[in-house]
């Protein structure tokens, strides 16, 4: 495929940042948000002409620190359960935004349906996994709100940095 060397790249570097960067107990934004990048550019190789993604992050990243792949989890849900190429209407949403020393991620993303690997699939440890996280890296300083409606899923993330 003419996308193998960027996504080998890509992969390259996302594997550097979770060897080298995800045993620190935090880490600059910039690279956590450079990590996702790279993880959303390989997800669009699968994606088809008919799926929408819309990622933007806004506001000053730099000089702030997060633990590291607190976000990614939430990413990742957005495109396991709702870019499928299943529905006309697939997307996912992912707006970041920092603020002073706050910052506040929303992922929103249609429910595609249930295929038959996922309903034999015990899996749903994500979530619960970050809400651990959050508690113990956060205590106090930290929201989740899951939103699930019959069309869409969306998720609210803000974190005192």
């Amino acid at each position: 495929s003419a996308h193998a060397p960027e996504a080998l790249i890509r992969l390259s570097d996302s594997m550097r940042y979770i060897i080298y960067e995800s045993n620190h107990e935090k880490v600059a934004l910039s690279k956590e948000i450079e990590f996702l990048e790279n993880y959303i550019a390989l997800q669009q190789l699968r994606m088809s002409g008919k799926d929408e993604l819309k990622f933007e992050v806004s506001g000053e990243i730099t000089d702030q620190q997060i633990a590291p792949l607190l976000l990614i989890p939430l990413i990742e849900n957005g495109f396991k359960h709702g870019i499928k190429g299943e529905t006309e209407s697939s997307f996912i949403v992912i707006n970041i935004v920092v603020r002073g020393r706050s910052l506040s991620m929303i992922v929103e993303n249609n429910r595609g349906s249930i295929d038959p690997v996922e309903k034999n699939h015990s899996g749903g440890a994500g979530l619960a996994n970050l809400e651990k996280r959050l508690a113990l890296i956060y205590p106090g300083g930290h929201s989740l709100i899951i939103d699930k409606s019959e069309s869409t899923f969306t998720v609210k993330l803000t974190i005192q940095l």
